[in-house]
């Protein structure tokens, strides 16, 4: 447990040393959320009325072969559908683009700038920022290789397999597929997060330091990925048990408030722990070696 205990210790050293830091930390992530909801608001109500606009005008459509053969048009609302298709394609792309967006720019800035907070001694040289932005663009660089590794990739995995698997009959063959595909994610995620923590990495290092925190540690980080679910879920499940009390809108408020900071939190303490279990490693390694 030394590991959680250096790992709090070194998030709250990296806090306190960097508020503004943190602060811009925070801001961004509001940003984020803002956008978030603003989709949810937005995508799934057009992308459903759009989809309405397709079914309704097929459900009217004249299916007799005879009919149609005789000259009697499938359906009067051909252009009707064609136009619902267009805007259902448009209002999907929109969504896509919105969501790349955020994980290419502000989801990485996240990432980066909460492993820059727990950097704790920095030497400021006259190259300073020169070399903030330089070490910046390089783990960007790195962030935008693992999202294409542990997201894009898995994506194309996961579509293929539930599209080439999409008309099978028997129902629980199906919902094994859908749960083997959402394993298949969660273990993606898994390796994406624990790769996005190890980012300041030299990439000489980078992929033996993240096989052994990812697979030889696996017990710990489910440890503090737990915690974290358990923080964000807690606060979650009030936000949604209060929401509909208007006269406790004030405690809403103070929960969503709370949420939103936690977020920030739970990711720096994961980045936190896992950068103490790689010190734990290094010191066993230089005992063994010494021995």
């Amino acid at each position: 447990m030394n590991y959680l205990k250096s790992g709090l210790q070194r998030a709250w050293n990296g806090i306190k040393q960097h508020k503004l830091l943190f602060l811009f930390i925070v801001l961004i992530q509001i940003i984020v959320l803002g956008i978030l909801i603003y989709l949810l608001l937005n995508y799934p109500t057009q992308i459903l009325q759009d989809v309405q606009g397709i079914m309704e005008p097929l459900e009217r459509a004249n299916y007799n072969a005879t009919s149609i053969q005789e000259g009697t048009a499938f359906t009067p609302e051909i252009a009707t559908i064609f136009q619902s298709y267009s805007s259902l394609v448009k209002h999907t792309l929109g969504l896509l683009y919105w969501l790349g967006g955020i994980f290419i720019i502000l989801q990485a800035w996240l990432w980066i700038l909460s492993l820059r907070l727990l950097k704790i001694s920095i030497e400021k040289s006259e190259n300073f920022w020169k070399k903030e932005t330089k070490n910046f663009f390089i783990h960007w660089l790195k962030y935008l290789g693992i999202g294409i590794l542990f997201t894009f990739i898995p994506g194309l995995i996961a579509y293929w397999s539930l599209n080439s698997f999409f008309n099978i009959e028997a129902e629980n063959t199906t919902f094994t597929l859908m749960g083997m595909v959402g394993i298949f994610w969660l273990c993606c995620y898994y390796l994406q997060c624990v790769a996005f923590s190890l980012l300041s990495l030299p990439f000489q290092k980078y992929w033996k330091e993240w096989g052994r925190i990812a697979f030889k540690k696996v017990h710990q980080n489910l440890l503090v990925a737990v915690i974290n679910f358990l923080v964000l879920g807690g606060l979650f499940a009030g936000i949604y048990f209060l929401l509909p009390l208007e006269s406790l809108f004030p405690l809403t408020l103070i929960i969503t408030i709370l949420l939103l900071l936690a977020v920030v939190l739970t990711r720096i303490l994961w980045i936190s722990c896992l950068q103490s279990e790689l010190k734990e490693v290094r010191l066993n390694e230089n005992k063994l070696n010494k021995s």
